[in-house]
């Protein structure tokens, strides 16, 4: 387990711990089947308030099915992933501002998390930004609400596909964002912001086959308390654009790079 996860684990456990923190609270429900884990925590997700308007977008029939025949571990990763997520959730219920402001959100989970960003990286983002937070192991640990709402995917199949099953992007923008993602985690001593210019990202599996112009902005790399890099943020926009009345810039997502 990466360092970054040990940290929103010890919150987790933290928040267990925390009998007063909410008349709500419901505690961590232990199964055997990591299945039957994934589907009690997606529907409680689906009953907290600031799921009320993305319900049907935490799982469907499809993904759920598709979340079945996945291989065992990556069951018990999702699971685990989920059981961690509708905690945060429950727990961001009852801290408004953290909800209705993103900056305020970074701000909750630098402090809860025992993490820091590096100065003006806060600051940079924007209301409507998607954020998100990656380990040491370029593995995703925390996106915030404005991808659901973004997209056309639910949470269990955005967690179950790896991500070029789920968009589709010029292979020479996915180049430089991971040489931009490894600088961070690596080297940045600052608030680094993307030199990737605006690009176009489709959905590859989706019914609607949403296409997003994509701007990446700010980006810092995640410390520990002692200084340690253990991973690294970033915030993006998305704008959908009108899908299929715009085939020459779709078609520069599929033109060899």
């Amino acid at each position: 387990m990466s360092l970054l996860l040990e940290k929103y684990d010890s919150y987790i456990h933290g928040i267990e711990r925390e009998k007063n923190l909410t008349p709500f609270f419901k505690g961590r429900k232990q199964f055997q089947d990591p299945i039957e884990t994934a589907v009690y925590y997606l529907e409680q997700l689906r009953l907290l308030d600031i799921f009320q308007n993305l319900v049907l977008k935490t799982f469907s029939f499809e993904s759920l099915e598709s979340f079945k025949k996945a291989p065992v571990h990556t069951q018990i990763k999702v699971a685990d992933k989920l059981t961690r997520y509708f905690f945060l959730m429950q727990v961001l219920e009852t801290n408004p501002e953290a909800l209705r402001s993103t900056q305020s959100l970074l701000k909750y989970l630098s402090q809860k998390w025992k993490i820091k960003f590096q100065p003006g990286f806060i600051e940079s983002v924007q209301q409507d930004d998607i954020v998100e937070i990656y380990d040491a192991d370029f593995c995703q640990v925390f996106r915030n609400h404005r991808f659901l709402e973004a997209c056309s995917y639910d949470l269990l199949r955005v967690e179950i596909e790896e991500w070029p099953q789920l968009f589709e992007r010029s292979p020479t923008v996915t180049g430089q964002l991971i040489q931009e993602a490894q600088y961070l985690l690596m080297e940045s001593q600052e608030l680094y912001f993307s030199k990737t210019g605006p690009h176009l990202m489709k959905e590859r599996n989706s019914e609607a086959k949403k296409v997003f112009e994509i701007q990446v902005k700010s980006g810092s790399t995640v410390f520990s308390e002692e200084g340690e890099r253990i991973g690294f943020v970033c915030s993006q926009s998305a704008k959908l654009l009108e899908s299929e009345t715009s085939p020459g810039k779709i078609e520069f997502l599929r033109r060899p790079q």
